[in-house]
């Protein structure tokens, strides 16, 4: 009956734990996505997307890094820490997290069948550097989980990170209202036993379910905001 707020990690690496990114530059995991979510069984499902470029001062350094960098770093505890400064909450919040390599990703949308969204324009590119290929039309797509994965991995360039937001916006809105309707949530237990052992999280597998049964059963639409910047 309480509301939680939890920590969601996207890292740029295949599976937790990988010693490589599969990314450019090549190296330990990036964080590519950064989001607390706030569920309340009273009110709307909240999501706040925090700009992974966002620049940060880690104790006991005299340089500062990117919270991706603090994540690289120091892991989930540095990064709540982090976290919890720069938005003012409570000691002790976020109270859970979770971290979501790009395998997590695939396998919950082709769980969940496909995912249907509209696409303003379209993606063409092939790095050879990243092993990174797209090739998506605009407009009605019906994306499976390797699809799904290169639209919110991509960048126009090495500084459209608020480009790439908005396309984690976007697969996020397609994804809440999909599992929202009955046959999404049929699925739910499947998709959650599936995905879970690809996570690292502090959620049991029967706290995760009661979140999203609680934020399934929000009473308003899902409400996305992100922590503005200042301009470069």
């Amino acid at each position: 009956g309480d509301a939680v707020t939890l920590l969601l990690v996207g890292i740029d690496a295949d599976q937790v734990g990988d010693s490589s990114n599969g990314a450019a530059p090549a190296g330990p995991a990036n964080a590519d996505a950064l989001m607390l979510v706030r569920i309340d069984p009273s009110r709307s499902l909240e999501l706040l997307q925090l700009p992974t470029e966002l620049a940060v001062l880690p104790p006991g350094s005299s340089s500062a890094t990117s919270l991706a960098g603090l994540w690289r770093d120091g892991g989930v505890q540095l990064l709540t820490d982090a976290i919890r400064e720069i938005v003012g909450l409570d000691e002790g919040h976020p109270q859970r997290f979770a971290v979501v390599p790009r395998a997590a990703l695939r396998e919950l949308v082709d769980r969940l069948g496909s995912v249907d969204l509209v696409l303003k324009r379209s993606y063409d590119l092939d790095d050879r550097s990243q092993d990174y290929r797209v090739k998506l039309e605009a407009g009605r797509q019906n994306l499976n989980g390797s699809e799904a994965e290169q639209l919110v991995r991509y960048r126009q360039n090495p500084n459209d990170n608020p480009g790439r937001r908005e396309r984690q916006q976007l697969l996020i809105r397609a994804l809440v209202a999909q599992v929202q309707v009955p046959e999404g949530i049929s699925l739910l237990p499947g998709m959650l036993g599936a995905v879970t052992p690809l996570l690292e999280t502090n959620l049991s597998q029967g706290e995760l379910l009661s979140l999203v049964a609680a934020a399934l059963a929000s009473p308003e639409p899902l409400q996305i905001r992100q922590l503005v910047l200042a301009d470069r």
